[in-house]
Order: C-alpha cells, then sequence, then structure tokens
C-alpha cells in the first residue's frame, strides 16, 4: 500500500481553502491588470470607474480571506505582540466600560495584529448592536494556573433578541439573519481565534468569552 500523501482524502475545510486561495489568485491577476490601466490614464471617468473596479477587487479579496479565517486556514505571520499595546484603541472607545483586572504591562500573545483586532472589533460591534443603549463592558483578567488571557464582552442591559446559540457561530447566520448584513458574520472571529489556538464561546445570552494563551 502506498503512503503517498497525496492520495489522501482532502477535508472539506482543505478543499473550500483550495478553492478561496485559486479564487484570490484569479483576483490578483485581475487587480494587476487594472493597476497598469490606471498607470496609462489621466483624469477623468475611465480612471474614476477603474479606481471603483480596484476597490471592488480588494473588497472581494478581503471577503475571500474572512472565509479562509473562518476555517482556520487564514494565511497571516502570526507574532509575539504586547497585549496591552492590542487593546489600546479599544480602551478609548466611550460605548465600552473597561474593566482590566491584575495584567502585567510586559504580557504578550501570539497573534497577527491586523486580524485580531479586526476580529475583536465584530465581537464588540456585535454587542453594542445588541444593547439597546449601545453600550458593553470589556472585562480583561489573567488566568495563571491556566497561563489564559480571558476577556469577556457583553452587553450591560439584557438582550431581547432570540440567538441560536449553537448558530452563532456559522458562516452569514449571525450576520443575515441576526443584524441584516450581508458578511460571512461571526464565524470569522471563530475560526481565526481557533488558528491563534483560544476559544470563543457565547455565554448566559449576553456576550461573548475569548480564553487567549499567553507567550510569556
Amino acid at each position: 500500500m502506498s503512503n503517498d500523501k497525496s492520495n489522501k482524502a482532502l477535508s472539506e475545510s482543505d478543499e473550500l481553502g483550495l478553492v478561496v486561495h485559486s479564487y484570490n489568485n484569479h483576483l490578483a491577476a485581475m487587480m494587476g491588470y487594472i493597476e497598469l490601466l490606471l498607470m496609462q490614464q489621466e483624469n477623468g471617468s475611465s480612471k474614476e470607474y477603474l479606481n471603483h473596479a480596484l476597490d471592488s477587487g480588494n473588497e472581494s479579496v478581503h471577503f475571500g480571506k474572512t472565509i479562509l479565517a473562518s476555517i482556520s486556514r487564514l494565511q497571516v505571520s502570526m507574532e509575539d505582540h504586547s497585549f496591552i499595546k492590542l487593546i489600546q484603541p479599544f480602551i478609548q472607545n466611550d460605548c465600552l466600560n473597561i474593566s482590566l483586572i491584575d495584567l502585567d504591562d510586559k504580557l504578550q500573545i501570539k497573534t497577527n495584529s491586523e486580524w485580531f483586532n479586526e476580529c475583536l472589533n465584530d465581537l464588540i460591534e456585535f454587542i453594542l448592536i445588541l444593547d439597546i443603549n449601545q453600550k458593553a463592558l470589556l472585562k480583561i483578567s489573567m488566568d495563571d494556573n491556566e497561563k489564559k488571557l480571558r476577556m469577556v464582552i457583553e452587553t450591560l442591559s439584557p438582550i431581547k433578541k432570540e440567538i441560536a446559540q449553537e448558530s452563532l457561530f456559522m458562516p452569514f447566520y449571525s450576520s443575515r439573519c441576526l443584524l441584516g448584513t450581508k458578511d460571512i458574520g461571526l464565524a470569522k472571529a471563530k475560526g481565526f481565534f481557533k488558528q491563534m489556538d483560544s476559544n470563543l464561546s457565547w455565554i448566559n445570552n449576553q456576550g461573548f468569552c475569548l480564553e487567549i494563551p499567553i507567550s510569556n
């Protein structure tokens, strides 16, 4: 019997990852030609249309990456980052009540800063939309025994919208069914944080709990 790994059946996630990577490669080629055309254009309506086409292409590439994130196949570098610096923009958010419990300023986590901020922002925005007063609590503490950070993001008022917990992190459920938007929803954050070896869960029908391993 051959031990050739190429004969091993691909998982559904592997197949989807290959499809999305191919899709993004085709888009990249198209966008490259648009950029070449832009270099040859003077100011005018043609250049404006080409810029719109390029913007649409960039949005499409990002959407493909959100699909990869949802299945934990996003191809980005993961590096050690200061946790305090990562969350600084969120601490300055007037809509958040912040509680930082016994956090070391030197604390680091291994992540991609751009996608960490985007996915954390998705969680916060989801909670703010569900809260009657558009306010939320962000509580961050350290679990020394398990060497993990625990982030709790929850509403300050009871959520009146019925949420199917078993479906919350499925693609498009949170976006189309709960918020009426067209993006992939909380599946992106769930998959990306899983790629970080972190765990994201929905607690007490009031918010999220995110557990993140620390690097030091």
